[in-house]
């Protein structure tokens, strides 16, 4: 655990001078770098973390890494904890569910209270994935055979994973973080390792994550073998 938030810090160490042109929030208007930006959320969290996380839902990953790394103290505390209970890979799982919730959160319907709705969110969304039995090792299902258990539809074209892909990446139904990472590991054939190293994240975090998008599929089955 603590080798992956130290890997964390470094990559941050690398980031934090990284440009940004963020001046579309009042509040980061002078803020020239990410680390600057980071230095912020704690006097304006809302509209900072509202504009970060939009800016993430829209596909610019160093507004989701600097988010992560606001809350990576709260995510090593809660992972700790986890840990101490003999839960293997605890921060891992919060990190991928940390993305996660940054990559659904309704700015619309809760836009106040940013940092307590995501902290709480990433621990219900944990503490089910921990209370699940899954192995460890478990290869996620292709988005393909998710489908399988849909009701036979009417003839048509058969969907391959990258037209199931590209549909609910048009839907809004998965976020472009979570197409590309499908995409990597179902289309372009990216083993676990690979796209880890890629994201700068651990295969338990890459496995999580393609099970949550794979999950999104199938809960829209019907409407992707219909549209």
């Amino acid at each position: 655990m603590f080798s992956t938030a130290a890997d964390l810090n470094i990559e941050w160490d690398s980031l934090q001078d990284s440009p940004v042109t963020w001046t579309d929030c009042p509040e980061l208007l002078h803020a020239v770098t990410a680390g600057d930006a980071l230095a912020l959320i704690g006097a304006f969290p809302d509209p900072i973390l509202a504009f970060l996380i939009d800016r993430t839902q829209r596909g610019d990953e160093l507004a989701g890494r600097t988010i992560c790394q606001a809350f990576l103290g709260k995510l090593i505390t809660m992972a700790a904890k986890a840990r101490a209970r003999g839960i293997p890979d605890a921060l891992d799982d919060c990190l991928a569910s940390m993305w996660l919730t940054i990559t659904d959160y309704p700015l619309d319907r809760r836009p106040t209270k940013i940092a307590a709705n995501l902290v709480m969110d990433v621990h219900q969304h944990t503490l089910a994935h921990w209370m699940t039995p899954t192995d460890p090792h478990e290869v996620p299902v292709p988005p393909s055979v998710a489908l399988d258990t849909v009701p036979p539809q009417p003839p048509t074209e058969d969907l391959t994973a990258p037209d199931i892909i590209a549909l609910a990446r048009q839907h809004h139904w998965i976020s472009p973080a979570q197409a590309n990472l499908l995409t990597e590991v179902y289309v372009d054939g990216m083993s676990g390792a690979q796209a880890a190293a890629r994201h700068s994240c651990r295969p338990a975090t890459v496995r999580s994550q393609c099970r949550h998008g794979v999950a999104k599929l199938r809960a829209r089955a019907d409407e992707i073998l219909t549209t």
